[in-house]
C-alpha cells in the first residue's frame, strides 16, 4: 500500500510535481507481483513537524492528484486509488489498458464506499 499523503509529510510537501510520484511508483513496481494493482490511499493533509496530523478535504492542503494521474500514466499496472479525504471517500480503479478520453487521460470509475 503506498500512502502519499504520509510521504507528502513526511518529505515536508516534497510531492507536488510528478517525479516524486513516478520514483515511487517505480520502486512498487520492481516489487509487486506481476498484474497486481497499485494500492494508493490518498488524500490532503494537514502536517506538523513532518507528520501528518489530520486528513484535510481535497483543495485545502497541497497535495493534488494531477501529478499522482501523470505518474501513472507511465505504467501498465492497474492502480486502485483510495481517497482518504473528508466527505469525499472513494475508490478510483484504473484498468492496465484503459480506454483513453479525448484529453488522453485513462477513463477512470469512481466507486462510493
Amino acid at each position: 500500500m503506498l500512502d502519499f499523503a504520509r510521504l507528502h509529510a513526511v518529505t515536508d510537501g516534497g510531492f507536488l510535481q510528478e517525479d516524486p510520484f513516478a520514483g515511487v511508483l517505480e520502486a512498487a513496481d520492481q516489487v509487486v507481483e506481476p498484474g497486481a494493482p497499485f494500492h494508493i490511499h490518498f488524500s490532503d493533509i494537514a502536517v506538523a513537524n513532518r507528520n501528518e496530523t489530520t486528513h484535510l478535504p481535497y483543495g485545502e492542503g497541497t497535495l493534488r492528484a494531477e501529478p499522482l494521474r501523470d505518474a501513472l500514466k507511465r505504467f501498465k499496472r492497474p492502480a486502485t486509488v483510495i481517497s482518504e479525504s473528508p466527505g469525499e471517500e472513494r475508490v478510483i480503479r484504473r484498468s492496465g489498458n484503459p480506454r483513453r478520453s479525448s484529453e488522453g487521460g485513462p477513463k477512470v470509475r469512481s466507486v462510493a464506499t
